[in-house]
């Protein structure tokens, strides 16, 4: 995995927020759009994130739900997958793959707080889970972006150096 090590948290707190959730005993589970199966070098994505959740110091596969369960019947080219307390949807609204990760398991929660930096996907799971009197609170977490200064003349220079390496090129 080490070649895949690059993904960044977009918040530093959020391992020492998810351990104050487990430690009072919420249950807690991922929820991303992250694909499954094998890309590239990759044998399974859903392990791929894991790992990458893990490096970071967040653990999901040692909370209540632990089986893997794949849902090709929402997708049948990209199968969301629950792996290791990680829903990985893919492709599908992650609303859709909630309610029906719910409904594999069996399960009605009495409260389901959702945050995501994507507010389409903030509006698609607060309606599916509307849709079935699920109570719920969706947020959609804006972290303050870092603003980078462009300076022009460095441009210039580094856009001189590219066409000069790419005329000294065969």
């Amino acid at each position: 995995f080490s070649r895949f090590d690059w993904v960044e948290l977009r918040d530093p707190n959020i391992p020492a927020t998810i351990s104050q959730l487990k430690n009072r005993s919420i249950k807690c589970i991922a929820l991303t759009a992250q694909s499954t199966g094998k890309m590239g070098e990759i044998a399974r994505m859903e392990e791929w994130r894991h790992h990458q959740l893990r490096h970071h110091g967040i653990d999901f596969s040692k909370g209540p739900f632990r089986s893997t369960l794949h849902f090709s019947h929402l997708d049948p080219k990209k199968v969301p997958v629950f792996h290791d307390g990680i829903l990985c949807s893919w492709d599908v609204p992650k609303g859709v793959v909630l309610t029906a990760f719910l409904d594999r398991i069996n399960y009605k929660p009495q409260r389901i707080i959702f945050i995501d930096d994507k507010k389409d996907w903030v509006e698609g799971v607060a309606k599916e889970l509307d849709d079935r009197s699920i109570p719920n609170l969706c947020i959609h977490y804006q972290l303050q972006e870092r603003q980078v200064r462009l300076d022009p003349d460095e441009i210039v220079k580094q856009l001189q150096a590219f066409i000069a390496e790419l005329a000294l090129q065969p």
